[in-house]
């Protein structure tokens, strides 16, 4: 496995990656039928102008049968239920020894980047299979963390339907993907007809508002947008949203 500026996202298989770029090379131009995975990485080395790039040796690989005192573990991580939907589309032994790999060259903690990696990518690429895992994060184990009132979800479409357009989803050919996301659903809609003043309005605000923001998880980190009627914007009005701590965006 190889690991760009440690993020997780760019990890790949470079034994297969090896694979399919030696097939390229025409059999006249071929002199040796093994091409490992370090080897392929130390044919990308570039040195930087005041730094120099060591090749890593071939018996830095760590084998994966020398790291068989971590397959327990790796198996009860993989075989968890959140990943229940991905063991039925792919094969589970290649990331089993990933992450005892990642085990043995790590510092062999649960919380070790590395092991995070390991399991992440499993989860990723179970929701490019068509899969669809569910959330094996907890705050002490892999947590992640997302601004404002946005969630973490392990696998959702990254195509969300608009006010504007409710059928965006069916229309999504990207596979699902994690990440930070808006909670789903809309905040309830109210109909009227006649005259509103700000009693009417207040009204509308503590029996919709509130529920809203709880329905959809909002807490503290949210703003009301509201137009620039002097009905809605009133000293009455004002005051009401002051006394129960709401915010407002600026109007232009």
């Amino acid at each position: 496995m190889a690991v760009w500026r440690r993020h997780p996202s760019n990890i790949r298989d470079l034994e297969q990656f090896a694979e399919e770029e030696w097939s390229k090379i025409p059999p006249e131009h071929s002199t040796d039928n093994t091409f490992s995975s370090i080897h392929f990485g130390n044919q990308q080395n570039i040195n930087d102008p005041n730094e120099e790039c060591n090749d890593t040796e071939e018996t830095q690989a760590t084998n994966p049968v020398n790291c068989s005192k971590y397959r327990s573990e790796c198996e009860e991580h993989l075989h968890q239920d959140a990943f229940s939907d991905c063991m039925k589309l792919m094969n589970l032994e290649p990331y089993i020894e990933a992450c005892m790999i990642d085990m043995c060259s790590c510092d062999n903690s649960q919380d070790s980047f590395c092991l995070c990696s390991s399991i992440t990518e499993y989860s990723r690429q179970c929701s490019h299979a068509g899969g669809h895992p569910r959330n094996w994060r907890t705050p002490d184990f892999c947590p992640k963390q997302c601004p404002a009132n946005m969630i973490y979800q392990e696998s959702a479409s990254p195509c969300k339907d608009s006010c504007s357009n409710f059928e965006t989803h069916n229309l999504c050919e990207e596979h699902y993907m994690d990440g930070c996301f808006c909670p789903e659903g809309l905040g309830r809609i109210v109909e009227g007809s006649g005259t509103i003043n700000s009693a009417v309005y207040q009204k509308i605000l503590k029996e919709n508002v509130w529920p809203s923001v709880r329905d959809l998880k909002l807490k503290h980190a949210w703003v009301l947008e509201q137009a620039n009627d002097t009905q809605l914007t009133g000293k009455s009005t004002s005051e009401w949203l002051k006394k129960n701590t709401i915010k407002t965006l600026e109007w232009p």
